[in-house]
């Protein structure tokens, strides 16, 4: 059963687009498994320095949250520990707010130890802070809505233990991350390329990634999880992708991209943004039917920016065309991932970028030069093998920088 919340927004002069604001609010609650009752928004010239709303609207909603029976209320803006302070106190209600809410959706969805660190010390760094004036900050940062985590330890926790916690977590980190450095220098550099999908939240990545990988003749338990919600994928997943008329290459899903994405949670997710930065190419997946796309696009590439991997190739594909109108005549790339459409045209796409400098070739290998064949077989994209008088007839994808090695082998 869905907890049931009020969510709250105000709009300064400056605030730009609030009703898409409250309305991603508003999914967010829906991802952290709370029902919203009823909505607020105030028009502001400042921010009150006791309820950041007004008194009057502040009592309003005391009552709604009477009458509503909600047990939680969400605020659109971050709150300082006064705040925090003053509102619970007048409402008598756990008091969120949109980064405490996403870091919570992160908690919930975090499987692999590294992800679980890394949204723990988010946590630990959004805490401390709000620390002062505000009684109850642990409950939301570890307890959180559903009073899930680390709640059972938040009165015992104060700032020079906060600290020391974070200190400790970070090690661990860091120790996890050498060993991934170390284990990757073990084994053989894989000449298969890397293609990262990226985009804002809710985009479609992961039914994209489901969509190439049935295009591939896949498994289905090589599927990834969907859902139309946001924050639905976390930890990365990565997986072989070889169709039949295409060279292979490996194709990673990682966590969406949201606008204000809190800066702790950039810093903290470094390793798992990690297959981002070293992809040689990233799918930028646009949710073309979103009436904002090109925030959102901007919102993303932002983003690339502050982990440093703007510079890396991007192809932009136009999702969920299905629901467009105005898509018949386009140089875009786009495609429904719901119903296969244009998937083909993506893959296509991926191997002009990805193998626009290596060249098809036919060589003849003797019998007697085992390991030249076995190498080529391991690490190329072979189209055919013939077995003929003189050997192995090999019909592969080269790539540039080795052309010159196989000169010597052509039949």
């Amino acid at each position: 059963m869905l907890e049931k919340g009020i969510i709250v927004g105000v709009k300064l002069p400056e605030t730009n687009q609030i009703d898409q604001q409250m309305a991603e609010l508003e999914q967010l609650c829906y991802a952290c498994e709370i029902d919203v009752v009823a909505s607020f928004i105030q028009n502001l010239t400042e921010i009150n320095r006791t309820y950041y709303i007004g008194s009057g609207k502040a009592h309003e909603i005391k009552e709604a949250a009477k009458e509503k029976e909600a047990s939680v209320i969400i605020f659109l803006s971050e709150l300082t520990a006064s705040h925090y302070h003053h509102l619970e106190t007048l409402f008598q209600l756990p008091v969120f707010d949109r980064t405490d809410l996403i870091l919570q959706i992160f908690q919930q969805r975090a499987k692999t130890r590294e992800a679980k660190i890394q949204v723990e010390i988010a946590q630990l760094q959004y805490a401390l802070p709000r620390l002062k004036g505000s009684s109850t900050a642990y409950d939301r940062q570890y307890g959180g809505v559903r009073n899930k985590g680390l709640g059972e330890t938040k009165l015992e926790l104060n700032k020079r233990r906060i600290e020391s916690r974070i200190q400790r977590l970070t090690k661990e980190l860091q120790s996890i991350e050498n060993h991934r450095k170390a284990q990757s220098h073990k084994r053989e550099k894989s000449p298969i390329p890397k293609v990262a999908l990226v985009g804002y939240t809710n985009a479609g990545k992961s039914s994209v990634m489901n969509a190439l990988l049935k295009f591939s003749s896949a498994k289905s338990d090589k599927f990834v999880y969907e859902e139309n919600m946001l924050f639905a994928t976390l930890d990365t997943n990565t997986r072989y992708l070889s169709a039949d008329k295409y060279p292979p290459f490996l194709l990673s899903d990682t966590v969406g991209f949201v606008s204000s994405l809190p800066h702790h949670l950039i810093k903290a997710f470094r390793s798992t943004l990690l297959e981002v930065r070293e992809a040689d190419l990233l799918l930028h997946i646009v949710d073309r039917s979103d009436d904002h796309y090109e925030e959102k696009m901007e919102i993303t590439e932002n983003t690339l920016k502050q982990i440093d991997a703007f510079s890396i190739p991007i192809l932009t594909v136009y999702n969920k065309i299905d629901l467009c109108q105005d898509m018949m005549e386009t140089k875009q790339l786009c495609i429904s991932a719901r119903y296969d459409q244009g998937i083909d045209a993506l893959l296509q796409a991926i191997t002009d970028i990805l193998f626009k400098d290596d060249q098809r070739m036919q060589i003849i290998i003797s019998y007697e030069d085992v390991s030249t064949f076995t190498h080529l077989i391991k690490t190329q994209f072979i189209y055919h093998i013939n077995h003929t008088d003189k050997g192995y007839e090999v019909d592969f994808l080269c790539p540039y920088e080795q052309i010159k090695k196989y000169e010597s082998y052509r039949s």
